[in-house]
């Protein structure tokens, strides 16, 4: 539900600009507002107020805006992350298993990773035949959730902690909206609505990297295609375009979300993941009708074409990995 800032004026007043009588005089109110002052932010628990703290204590606001031009700096934040990066790299004798140590071992590994001649990697290719062989939607679920945990993948509900935005004083488990299905957004579908057919395409395209031919993927293609569209019908695009997405956002008690994913074992779903469900008391939701969309698509006569877009969210954040191996 949106939240309308709304400024009334009495009609004295208007009466007094319009005629230029001396306006009635109006008493003031009086209130108290306790605000709790947030302390400096660590690193590791607000990297984006951590970098950005100067620009947040100086940020003035014009009345009645909602935004601070160039309040916040995200280059900024890049520049600092590669900084880091640079530093550890270019040192040495860091304890094993420290932080430093760690990011030193990755970078190192990736660089001298050859992505046109390896196979695949072993764990990676366990997860796509694990995809593939999926034979029911809480199998798929499961899946999912151990791409979230084990891949940092964002998996099918997008949900993470984030700060309460009504409460910054307190986490709150947070839907993010999905922006599309596979590479075409849903600004894309909006724009024109032929675009649908890069979905059935590229689930093609993935399919048949899998082996199967050329009908079965076109079939599941154009199935993963009507769903798209779904979503799509069910999404607000004004949210989507929104350059201030928190007016969109409520709070939702628990038990209400599992009422919206009644298709889901939501708890199980979490649990796999690594939270302790037993301390989620509600939700931050903004896209209701969307929500309720994906939880309508995850039934088992979806399966092959929830799978086919699993495949290709693997495909895409793993593609350095996967593309060589697959030329056409």
């Amino acid at each position: 539900m949106k939240k309308v800032a709304v400024i009334t004026v009495t009609a004295a007043m208007l009466a007094g600009i319009v005629t230029g009588c001396t306006p009635m005089e109006i008493e003031p109110s009086e209130s108290e507002t306790s605000v709790v002052e947030l302390g400096p932010a660590r690193a590791q628990d607000d990297y984006f107020r951590y970098v950005n703290q100067e620009r947040f204590d100086t940020a003035e606001f014009e009345y009645g805006s909602q935004a601070v031009e160039m309040a916040f700096d995200s280059k900024l934040i890049e520049d600092e992350l590669n900084g880091i990066i640079e530093d550890v790299i270019a040192g040495s004798g860091y304890a094993k298993g420290s932080e430093e140590d760690l990011i030193k071992y990755a970078y190192n590994s990736f660089m001298a990773y050859d992505f046109e001649n390896e196979p695949i990697p072993a764990d990676l290719a366990a997860v796509l035949d694990e995809i593939d062989n999926a034979s029911s939607i809480d199998e798929l679920l499961e899946i999912d959730a151990k791409l979230v945990r084990d891949y940092g993948m964002p998996g099918m509900f997008s949900v993470s902690p984030d700060v309460d935005p009504f409460n910054p004083q307190r986490n709150v488990m947070t839907f993010t909206p999905a922006q599309g299905v596979l590479k075409t957004s849903f600004k894309d579908l909006r724009d024109n609505s032929y675009n649908i057919d890069y979905v059935m395409e590229d689930a093609k395209v993935i399919l048949t990297t899998r082996g199967y031919d050329k009908e079965t993927a076109e079939q599941y293609g154009r199935e993963l295609a009507y769903i798209t569209l779904d979503l799509y019908t069910a999404t607000d695009m004004e949210l989507a375009d929104s350059l201030f997405p928190y007016e969109y956002m409520k709070i939702v008690p628990a038990d209400e979300v599992k009422e919206i994913l009644n298709n889901v074992d939501l708890d199980g779903y979490l649990t796999i993941i690594g939270f302790d469900t037993s301390k989620i008391k509600d939700y931050c939701i903004s896209d209701e009708g969307q929500l309720r969309a994906i939880n309508a698509m995850l039934k088992d006569e979806n399966l092959n074409a929830l799978k086919a877009m699993e495949l290709g969210d693997v495909y895409s954040q793993f593609s350095r990995y996967i593309a060589p191996h697959y030329p056409q």
